[in-house]
């Protein structure tokens, strides 16, 4: 097929598709209308990602108090918030906490979890299971959230 055929399909693919912002540009600009943090990565990576969400939490609600932020995990890491998993039982205590404190919304994939053979109700009752972690970012950048990502490392 010829590529300008394709054209058309492309535009249609990546139509509505937003870029994720840095942390400082959104430090830099005008208040957006709430924050969704995009997390993707290894299980253990969660370590080091729960510090590195309350930092960028602290910092957006020092620039902008009040400030909506949600958290939607779609990777492995997502495996470290089901119940069973009790050798992260530290970073599952310090997601409830973050949460807690920050009032922010964490969601987890259910289509991944499917997808591994899990059931919403075998995750920690603090995260919502949303039927599909991609789409739950999509649904918040069109209420006119800004999207920051986090790729985990293990």
């Amino acid at each position: 097929m010829p590529l300008i055929r394709l054209f058309p399909l492309l535009l249609f693919c990546c139509a509505g598709s937003v870029a994720a912002a840095t942390l400082e540009q959104l430090l830099g600009g005008p208040r957006p209308a709430g924050v969704v943090i995009e997390v993707v990565g290894p299980e253990q990576g969660l370590r080091q990602g729960v510090p590195r969400l309350r930092e960028m939490v602290t910092r957006l609600r020092q620039r902008f108090p009040g400030l909506d932020i949600a958290v939607v995990s779609h990777g492995r890491e997502q495996f470290a918030l089901l119940a069973e998993a009790t050798q992260f039982a530290d970073v599952q205590n310090d997601m409830r906490s973050l949460i807690e404190e920050t009032a922010i919304s964490v969601h987890v994939c259910g289509a991944h979890a499917e997808h591994a053979g899990k059931a919403p109700e075998e995750f920690v009752g603090f995260v919502d299971v949303a039927a599909h972690g991609p789409r739950q970012i999509k649904d918040y950048e069109a209420l006119g959230y800004a999207r920051l990502k986090i790729v985990l490392r293990p």
